[in-house]
């Protein structure tokens, strides 16, 4: 081997380590932007309850950069697992946690899936009490009674940014959303 070939192994060598090193900032820049992607179209769900004179409503608010979608919205029964989907709530899934015979109206205008938009408030459900017209009723459930009732039924909430990232939130949580690594589907016999 001449002097000349081993010149050129020493280029030929020093070639392929700075092509690597390039290789390696291009896939550490392409990590930086696609986490920089992410971070701007994050979303940030909080779950609200809020009472009004004639019940409450459960209001899902957006104040993250980008759409969050709902993957999962339920409220809990008393011990973790489900007492109402909301993807498909109806008067009935409500009955067991009201006197029998009460007048309460339930208004829903949730569909699973749905994507709300930065700064977008979605009312999930409003829930109207028996009404105060002066007509004598047996069972009453007033505003109260209704704020009562989801305070010791929390509303979780799983949503996911247009990127896949996933968090949980709950009603009942002062910490904010959870990442999580996906959003389960409510089971059947969660129901």
């Amino acid at each position: 081997m001449t002097r000349h070939d081993v010149l050129q192994y020493g280029i030929s060598g020093a070639a392929l380590l700075f092509s690597a090193l390039a290789l390696l900032i291009a896939i550490m820049e392409l990590r930086a932007a696609r986490d920089q992607l992410n971070a701007d179209v994050w979303p940030y769900l909080q779950v609200g309850i809020s009472p009004s004179a004639s019940g409450l409503e459960i209001v899902f608010s957006n104040r993250g950069m980008g759409p969050a979608v709902v993957r999962r919205a339920v409220i809990e029964d008393g011990d973790g697992g489900v007492a109402i989907d909301l993807a498909s709530p109806n008067s009935a899934q409500w009955r067991p946690f009201f006197p029998s015979g009460s007048d309460v109206e339930l208004s829903a205008t949730w569909t699973q899936g749905r994507a709300i938009s930065p700064d977008e408030d979605v009312t999930v459900i409003e829930i109207r009490a028996t009404p105060d017209d002066g007509v004598e009723r047996e069972n009453v459930v007033s505003a109260r009674d209704l704020l009562e009732m989801i305070t010791r039924h929390p509303v979780e909430v799983c949503f996911c940014s247009i990127t896949g990232d996933c968090w949980s939130e709950r009603s009942d949580s002062l910490a904010g959303p959870e990442a999580v690594p996906v959003c389960e589907p409510v089971r059947q016999d969660d129901e």
